[in-house]
């Protein structure tokens, strides 16, 4: 027979009304003892999330069917379960659900409507039947975490106070921020995801307290139901209770931790009274609680008391933007290889200004897109995704007024309300400004007062609307903002203005004006550069001073073919008889005559006219860089000399220009002659100076930084060297020649091949020359970046066939570039004697170095080929030499990178030579660093150094002669093919008997064989 007392389920958890002595044991839903308990009932009573139900067994067909029922406002609702065995924890919360959602759908009710910005929020009549109301799940639960998730462990520590304000526009991760702390937290948080349907105050609250019956149902129960209006003096029941609830249930349960509520996107959030009751609450909080609030704006609430006090934590958009580590290790995590190269990235960084969704759509493009090296240029404001998001989710949520506002303000880099209204025609520009960055929809706020800026993405986004919307008006929205800002004094804003509206006339005046002051005051010749480059060929070449600029500038940065284009093509138009150049036509002639002659090195005689003094300075300086970057690539000490002299004279002076210039040309061709030290010295003497005289680091001490760089990887102080390297792109982010970003990429890609990730060292050489391919240089050359791409693929263990054809044609008539790397390669195929014909035609060619390519890491490459083929006495002395000029500069990193080929020659030159102690201690040095801390000993044995030794005492011509009485020529023959007497030869057998110590052609070969000398 049934046993018919009263039972209920709660918490997956079987309870009685009768006395349950300590030998019952709980009976769990889904468990064999749940199903066994069920088969001797006919009813229980089930409280889930959504409420309660009677669950009752029925008879059908002759089989029992279990149903649920409930009675709500007088109406009895059925919901089937199933059978006995379909009782699961699911089906019971599935059920309590159902039956509350019919409840729903008969007991609909008007909540407060989307109210527009600045209207005030009304408040509709709101029913006891409205607390019955179903709160789908999702409401209350924490969202799921993104597959692709970058912890931000340090920035959850700000989420420390009884108080959290997170305020960022959409896509900073706030709700991912949020949902990692409450993981990470260690006490149960409740969760409320608010949206536009949420702004009535009673079922605000009643979304709070069904959150926090997460945690613990008992939280509202026996007050809420009782509830009947959300009058002010109810709100503050319920705040009340709410607050006594948290207390009683914290003290019973001992919690040391306490309790978290997290109130996300409160920005939807617009009646009054919800804010002044939350205000109130927060007044009264309970002590164990902690309060977590994310909105796309400020919200607003009254906190400056409780901040005064540390009560108070806020995480802005400043705190939540990605740092460039965080950007490229999220990519680096969620992209398939191959990876974007280290530039690429920061130039991602750059455009995203950090915009957690910027990356994350970035992946999904990358994840999809096989041609990476057009994602920099497709990834844009114009791309759909970009392109939709900001429309959809920003532009469209603001009224049409703020919308033509936004779209016609695109053209501005920077403004202020003034501006926006010249452009307009407005009068409330100020107004819109403010409203707009209280609204936090991707507008900042500069250190300026009044100016702000728009997001690059979003400012993209609007462009594109502009040409869209109103293409007719580009123009004239330009010339507005261009005048504004002549009337301003503001040359370089007005400039580019100027050419965005094609006045090239009017934008070419101007440039004339301000190009003197771009080089004198500004140190700048990138800025003056990019207009020249903006304005048509033509235009440059009917203002003299402008022909001028531009020759010496592109001169000095661009290809010798690109400069000689421009001048073939301008002395043609000077020549025609329709030239539009007849007004000044002598004078453009003059420029361009004189222009040649230094050019091609020769100075010049020519005596300028009186409309050219003020700028004899100027055009002295800029023929003197002319001249050594000429002599870059074919003479590094002459270019040095030139570079030096110019450097001098700038400190006496005190040119800015010419000592960022100059200064660092001097310090990076003392650094390609191996002269460490110097160029460290100079550098930091430059970077002095540029600060002493502008309080600033102008652009060009990106150069100086360079070579300070280069000198830290040099002597493997490889963190210096990053960490300089990106304060180079940093004071440089917009150069308009590629001389500094490629060097910066060769440098970069050298590191990574240091650290042991050389196909990130591929990727950076591989961005390096579609950017140089792009914008060639007047000193790179693109063979230059393939001869790294061929190095770096073959330390993947990657060489490809037209690779070896080129290594195997021999490499003398290519770059020094070339010849080093396949050098080095034709040693790791065992062809040391090709790669020694190689090294010694480059040394002969470049006895002093090439630019940016020391002869020392040639020469440790030549004595490694030298030994290989065991010529040890060439080997000896090459290193030797080697090693004297590496110890004084403590120059090493040759020296790590081909260290297990030159660990026995290290250890046989310390133990056969009495070096002085400097040079002695450096390679010791090498060795620890090397790994080989237990001596040199244990490099190669004794007796196999002696025999080194040995062999070191054979000179070429001797060991030449030893091969040749291998193969069993007479004296005669031996003579004949060497190019030398009888005698000669006779002398040199008597010598090698001496030192081998035998007395027989037979004993001298055999002798031979066992020192590897033939």
């Amino acid at each position: 027979m049934r046993k018919t007392f009263k039972a209920y389920v709660k918490n997956d958890l079987v309870f009685f009304d009768e006395y349950i002595t300590s030998s019952n044991k709980p009976i769990k839903v889904g468990t064999k003892s749940w199903y066994a308990w069920i088969a001797n009932r006919d009813t229980f009573v089930y409280e889930g999330s959504a409420g309660h139900f009677t669950a009752r067994s029925e008879l059908r067909r002759e089989c029992n069917y279990w149903y649920g029922y409930r009675r709500i406002n007088g109406k009895l609702k059925k919901v089937y379960l199933g059978k006995s065995e379909d009782l699961t924890s699911e089906c019971l919360e599935r059920a309590s659900t159902q039956l509350l959602l019919q409840t729903y759908e008969n007991n609909l009710v008007d909540y407060t409507p989307v109210v527009p910005p600045q209207t005030a929020a009304i408040t509709p009549p709101f029913s006891t039947k409205d607390l019955n109301i179903f709160i789908p799940l999702s409401k209350i639960k924490p969202p799921v975490f993104p597959v692709k998730h970058l912890s931000r462990s340090a920035l959850i520590k700000n989420i420390n106070s009884p108080i959290t304000v997170i305020c960022a526009p959409e896509g900073y991760g706030k709700t991912t921020l949020m949902n990692e702390w409450r993981k990470n937290c260690e006490m149960p948080v409740a969760w409320v995801s608010l949206d536009e349907e949420d702004n009535h105050s009673l079922h605000f609250w009643l979304l709070v307290v069904n959150a926090l019956q997460s945690i613990s149902p008992d939280i509202g129960h026996g007050w809420l139901s009782e509830v009947r209006t959300s009058s002010p003096s109810t709100l503050s029941i319920i705040v009340a209770n709410l607050t006594n609830d948290i207390v009683r249930y914290t003290d019973t349960k001992n919690t040391s931790h306490g309790i978290g509520l997290i109130l996300d996107n409160y920005h939807y959030i617009r009646n009054s009274k919800i804010h002044t009751s939350l205000q109130t609450w927060l007044e009264h909080m309970p002590p164990a609680l902690k309060l977590v609030i994310a909105s796309q704006r400020q919200p607003p609430l009254t906190l400056g008391y409780k901040k005064a006090k540390g009560l108070v934590s806020e995480i802005s958009i400043d705190d939540l933007r990605l740092s460039e580590e965080e950007g490229n290790l999220y990519l680096l995590k969620n992209t398939p290889e191959p990876h974007l190269a280290y530039s690429q990235m920061q130039a991602l960084f750059k455009r995203t200004e950090g915009w957690i969704t910027g990356f994350v759509f970035a992946v999904a493009i990358l994840n999809k897109q096989s041609d990476r090296s057009i994602f920099k240029d497709t990834y844009t404001g114009s791309h759909p995704i970009i392109h939709d998001f900001f429309t959809s989710n920003v532009l469209q949520k603001q009224s049409q007024e703020e919308q033509i506002f936004l779209i016609k303000t695109s053209i501005l880099n920077q403004f202020t309300g003034r501006l926006c209204d010249a452009i307009t025609g407005n009068s409330d520009g100020t107004e819109m400004l403010i409203q707009l960055q209280e609204k936090n929809i991707f507008i900042e706020q500069l250190e300026n007062p009044g100016w702000y800026r728009y997001h690059n993405f979003f400012s993209e986004v609007l462009n594109q609307h502009l040409k869209e919307k109103f293409p007719d008006e580009i123009q004239s929205l330009n010339q507005k903002a261009a005048i504004w800002y002549l009337s301003k004094n503001m040359n370089e804003e007005a400039i580019n203005h100027w050419l965005a509206s094609k006045s090239w006339e009017e934008a070419a005046t101007l440039v004339e004006n301000v190009a003197l002051n771009e080089i004198e005051q500004f140190a700048d010749d990138s800025r003056l550069l990019n207009w020249l480059l903006q304005l048509p060929q033509v235009v440059v070449q009917q203002h003299s001073i402008l022909l001028a600029f531009y020759l010496r500038l592109a001169g000095a940065l661009f290809p010798a073919t690109d400069v000689n284009n421009f001048v073939k093509l301008t002395e043609e138009e000077l020549s025609g008889d329709y030239s539009n150049l007849k007004s000044n036509k002598q004078e453009l002639s003059d420029e361009i005559q004189y222009f040649k002659r230094t050019w091609s090195n020769e100075g010049s005689s020519i005596i300028r006219k009186p409309s050219f003094r003020k700028y004899d300075n100027v055009w002295h300086l800029l023929d003197g860089i002319l001249q050594y970057h000429l002599d870059f690539r074919s003479n590094i000490v002459q270019a040095e000399k030139k570079a030096s002299a110019i450097f001098e004279s700038a400190r006496e002076k005190k040119d800015l220009y010419a000592i960022l210039m100059a200064g660092g040309a001097c310090a990076n061709l003392a650094l390609s002659q191996g002269h460490l030290r110097r160029s460290e010295q100079i550098a930091q003497t430059v970077l002095h100076l540029s600060f002493s005289l502008s309080g600033r680091f102008p652009a060009q001490t990106s150069i100086s930084l360079t070579a300070l760089s280069n000198v830290c990887f040099k002597r493997n102080q490889l963190m210096q060297a990053h960490q300089l390297l990106n304060r180079a792109t940093e004071v440089n982010p917009d150069p308009i020649s590629s001389i500094v970003p490629v060097s910066i990429a060769i440098l970069r890609a050298k590191i990574q091949s240091a650290q042991g990730d050389n196909e990130a060292a591929f990727a950076t050489i591989q961005a390096a020359r579609e950017l140089h391919n792009q914008h060639p240089s007047s000193i790179w050359v693109d063979q230059d970046l393939i001869a790294y791409l061929r190095l770096f693929r073959f330390r993947q263990g990657i060489l490809r066939p037209e690779d070896r054809v080129l290594i195997d044609r021999g490499e003398l008539e290519l770059s020094a570039f070339s010849t080093l790397v396949s050098a080095e390669i034709l040693i790791e195929e065992k062809r040391c004697l090709a790669a020694e014909d190689l090294l010694t035609h480059l040394l002969e060619k470049y006895p002093h170095g090439v630019y940016m390519l020391p002869v020392l890491r040639a020469k440790v490459i030549l004595a490694i080929a030298l030994f290989e083929q065991h010529k040890i006495k060439e080997a000896r002395k090459i290193f030797i030499e080697s090693s004297r000029l590496a110890s004084t500069e403590f120059y090493i990193r040759p020296f790590i990178d081909y260290g297990p080929k030159l660990e026995a020659l290290i250890s046989f030159v310390l133990y056969s030579e009495n070096l002085p102690g400097g040079i002695q201690a450096f390679l010791k040095g090498i060795l620890t660093l090397l790994g080989k801390t237990n001596g040199i000993q244990r490099i190669i044995p004794n007796a196999a150094t002696e025999r080194l030794a040995l062999a070191a005492s054979i000179s070429s011509r001797e060991q030449e002669i030893l091969k040749l009485l291998s193969t069993g020529l007479s004296n005669r023959e031996i003579a004949f093919r060497c190019g030398i007497s009888t005698s000669t030869v006779k002398t040199h057998i008597e010598k090698i008997y001496r030192k081998l110590g035998v007395n027989s052609r037979l004993h001298a070969i055999s002798q031979a064989q066992l020192l590897n000398l033939i």
